[in-house]
């Protein structure tokens, strides 16, 4: 009984460790769609990353 009860208890947590890292993923995902899509700089910027030709404007 208290083997059955340790099994689970680790099964348990090891399910919320992958969830855990499930959500950082996601979150990580999810930032990065940001960037892809050019929500955080113009995409002419991004077209100009891509392409080599981008420079600072100061």
């Amino acid at each position: 009984m208290q083997n059955d009860y340790e099994m689970l208890l680790k099964k348990v947590n090891d399910l919320e460790r992958r969830l855990e890292r499930y959500y950082q993923l996601l979150f990580i995902r999810d930032e990065l769609d940001f960037i892809l899509k050019g929500k955080y700089i113009s995409e002419n910027d991004m077209n100009e990353i891509f392409n080599g030709t981008y420079t600072l404007n100061n």
